[in-house]
């Protein structure tokens, strides 16, 4: 008699903080299972290909841009196999795909975060997402489950918060102030409005490097709160997925030798990792980056 083939599984979990906003309103975009590419990074289309809305059997087809010349795009055709809009909770699987699942079941669920802060007018939930999944070849189950936060800050003694953000929401113009983006031009879209696509790349140091460069979207643009994110499209620098958000507020209280103008710049993102790189080199550079920016609007504002 043979002995039994043990078949070992992957299974992890992931959880994020919405602050601001309710379990009922992340649900709505949670359970809009063909317009993941709306929200999801490393999704750049997402179409159905049967079923309906909100039952299961419905099946998605969802695929990722090429960031290489000689990159294949990569899909997976995904069906939904449970959906409890009173749980706030829907389930699915991989069906086909070339990423290299040979099964893999995900389950998200929405919760509403009870006692949350004032500031946040008690709108705070919480998403966890968890899966079920064979190993992948040439990954490790940490790859899977794995990925980037990190937030900087920098201080701007002498510039009003209303200053620092008619910099940083000039979202094609960000070369006149970002150390390392020698050019920036609009690829198509309109100023201040969401969809916006940048080109940005960086001059080669030396003879035989490369040009680095990269294609991003605004996907947030609040000139109330003095917010935006954008995400990474296409590139040369090694992200699969990176979506950044940049806040400007005013600082209360200032030195009277700053006239009363100080405000702060937070840039937070979240990534997957990056090849040949550690989370703490991406920290490194996005505070490099912004207290550069913030030197030189000290200087020129």
């Amino acid at each position: 008699m043979e002995p039994e083939t043990v078949v070992f599984k992957w299974e992890g979990k992931q959880a994020a903080q919405v602050n601001g906003v309710t379990a009922e309103q992340a649900w709505l975009v949670v359970s809009d299972f063909c317009n993941v590419h709306e929200w999801f990074p490393t999704v750049d289309t997402c179409s159905r290909v049967e079923g309906t809305d909100g039952q299961t059997g419905l099946v998605r087809y969802c695929a990722s841009t090429a960031t290489k010349e000689d990159e294949e795009t990569k899909w997976a055709k995904e069906r939904l196999v449970e959906f409890d809009p009173i749980g706030r909770c829907l389930s699915y699987e991989v069906l086909e795909n070339n990423v290299g699942f040979r099964s893999y079941v995900a389950t998200v669920k929405v919760m509403q975060v009870d006692g949350a802060d004032e500031s946040d007018s008690g709108k705070v939930c919480r998403i966890e997402w968890s899966f079920v999944s064979d190993p992948v070849d040439g990954w490790k189950k940490e790859d899977l489950e794995s990925y980037w936060e990190g937030k900087q800050a920098a201080q701007v003694n002498g510039v009003t918060a209303e200053q620092a953000w008619l910099v940083v929401s000039d979202f094609c113009n960000v070369h006149e102030w970002f150390p390392t983006v020698d050019t920036c031009s609009r690829v198509e879209g309109t100023d201040g409005q969401t969809g916006l696509v940048r080109y940005c790349a960086s001059t080669a140091t030396k003879e035989d490097e490369e040009t680095k460069w990269a294609k991003e979207r605004l996907v947030e643009f609040d000139p109330i709160g003095r917010c935006l994110s954008y995400e990474v499209l296409e590139n040369n620098v090694g992200f699969r997925s990176y979506v950044a958000t940049v806040k400007v507020m005013q600082v209360d209280g200032a030195d009277e030798s700053d006239s009363g103008k100080v405000c702060r710049i937070e840039w937070s993102f979240v990534s997957d990792p990056v090849d040949g790189w550690k989370k703490e080199d991406l920290e490194s550079y996005v505070g490099f980056c912004l207290k550069h920016m913030a030197n030189k609007m000290e200087m020129n504002l």
